[in-house]
């Protein structure tokens, strides 16, 4: 084990709900807000990860990359470390760690144990399991959460939900087993660690040293609460619930790295001053693969046609723009210019890309194609069977002219999205448009001057955080046909 001592420092008792961590762990970018009582009133504040971390880039205080990256030295960095210590080793030829989620919510799971992690991704003669890959990854992310904590003067150790996008039910039931065990591992990992979080790498042998010890305890339940938390479900409904004197029909549009996710609501106002509006899930929430993702690969393809033979004929540019698309795809979304030019390690600069190139390239079409079909299958064209958990709502849909759509999650700010909601859609063989509304923030706190514009890629960890957070599988649907609801297992 040499220098490091297995710690755990979980508590053995249940933790009290009246405080409570909210992670997600995304695709590009780990996020996490915590939910805590002060002066009486309910708050929620976002944790500045990326200022923990020591991240430079004023527009990633809250994030922190979901990346690793192996050293040729056979050292482990992280998060803008990760990305940092890449770009120094470009010649080495060995890419980041990165898109872990997608072994979630894609990959094969049948024999996950024991899947290896890419050669390319690790120096030669190297071995790592992606598990152990998923619990370092996350023991660095607690590392980051459990010292937000303690700024805040808050018990570091207080509870964790997690988020996680739609999933079909037997994905769902692994994916859940394997977050909850990698973040009780994790959180055990980060303390045994200590201190030494600070050194510039830490070797390999030696985390897989301390994660073979931790998996050999037995960590109680209590620490991570049961049910996932369901990303568009989060990202959405503190918004819905709190806008509006009305009853209203809402769809939130979850746009994150790995994939797009839809959810419908009903709403109503609050019927007293001291009492928040209610937002309930509707019908079953829905998710495509068709997300940031597949941006990154537009945007690669057209420094692919601006570089013509200097890419063909160049792996490192290749190697590099894969490695890089993210940082420089964020860089054209929040530049006042909306544009980016791509520099490459050895000088080599590419020509401007605005953001009109990305939006009217000819794939981009599919794109919204993609995510359109996703939204129109939320609700049924036709009245259904009496038994359907939304068929209240279409005894009342035709109470409604519109629906309201609210954006979340990093791809929130594509110009292209509006074509999505510009046709009606249909609903009980009823045309209802589709009107955008902003999402505001309720039930949170936060006086950094990059809230404001960062909270659609916060929703979901801040909105998961809620303790209105809509569990319950029976719940009343406030005058809107039949007086209950079934709403999906996936949701409890």
């Amino acid at each position: 084990m040499g220098r490091y001592q297995v710690k755990n420092k979980l508590p053995n008792t249940a933790i009290g709900d009246d405080a409570v961590v909210c992670i997600d762990f995304g695709t590009a970018y780990c996020k996490a807000a915590v939910r805590i009582y002060k002066n009486y009133e309910e708050r929620i504040s976002p944790l500045r990860l990326g200022m923990i971390a020591g991240d430079p880039r004023s527009n990633l205080e809250f994030f922190c990359p979901s990346s690793l990256y192996v050293s040729t030295d056979r050292k482990v960095y992280f998060g803008h470390d990760a990305e940092r210590k890449w770009s120094e080793e470009i010649n080495s030829g060995i890419s980041k760690i990165e898109s872990m989620k997608r072994w979630l919510s894609v990959d094969r799971y049948d024999d996950f144990e024991d899947a290896l992690i890419d050669n390319e991704c690790l120096p030669t003669g190297v071995v790592l399991k992606k598990k152990y890959a998923l619990i370092i990854m996350l023991a660095y992310l607690s590392r980051l959460v459990s010292s937000g904590l303690k700024r805040m003067e808050v018990d570091p150790f207080m509870k964790r939900r997690y988020s996680r996008p739609v999933l079909e039910e037997k994905r769902a039931r692994w994916v859940d087993g394997i977050m909850r065990e990698c973040l009780k591992s994790g959180q055990i990992v980060a303390d045994s660690i200590g201190g030494y979080w600070a050194l510039e790498g830490i070797p390999l042998n030696d985390l897989i040293d301390v994660v073979d010890e931790v998996s050999k305890l037995k960590i109680p339940d209590d620490f991570i609460e049961q049910r996932p938390v369901l990303e568009p479900v989060a990202a959405g409904f503190l918004a819905v619930a709190n806008g509006g004197n009305d009853r209203d029909i809402s769809i939130v549009i979850d746009v994150g790295a790995g994939t797009t996710d839809t959810a419908a609501f009903f709403s109503r106002p609050a019927f007293r001053r001291d009492e928040s509006g209610a937002a309930l899930p509707v019908g079953s929430p829905q998710s495509t693969p068709w997300a940031g993702d597949f941006l990154d690969s537009v945007l690669i393809g057209i420094i692919e046609r601006q570089l013509g033979e200097d890419w063909s004929s160049n792996i490192k540019y290749q190697r590099e723009s894969r490695g890089r698309v993210r940082e420089w795809k964020e860089t054209l979304f929040t530049s006042r210019a909306g544009v980016v030019k791509p520099t490459f390690v050895d000088g080599k600069v590419c020509s401007a890309i605005g953001k009109d190139q990305l939006v009217t390239d000819k794939r981009m079409h599919e794109f919204v194609h993609k995510i359109r079909s996703a939204l129109d299958s939320l609700f049924p064209k036709k009245a259904i069977a009496e038994t359907s958990d939304i068929e209240h709502v279409l005894k009342g849909i035709h109470a409604f002219d519109s629906i309201n759509v609210v954006f979340a999650g990093g791809g929130s700010n594509l110009p292209i999205l509006e074509s999505i909601i510009m046709s009606p859609i249909i609903v009980d063989e009823k045309k209802l448009s589709l009107v955008r509304r902003a999402m505001v923030p309720a039930k949170v706190f936060d006086d950094s001057v990059q809230f404001e514009a960062r909270y659609p890629q916060l929703a979901v960890a801040m909105g998961g955080a809620s303790s209105e957070y809509p569990w319950s599988k029976e719940a009343k649907t406030y005058g809107l046909g039949s007086s209950k609801q079934n709403i999906s297992e996936s949701f409890t």
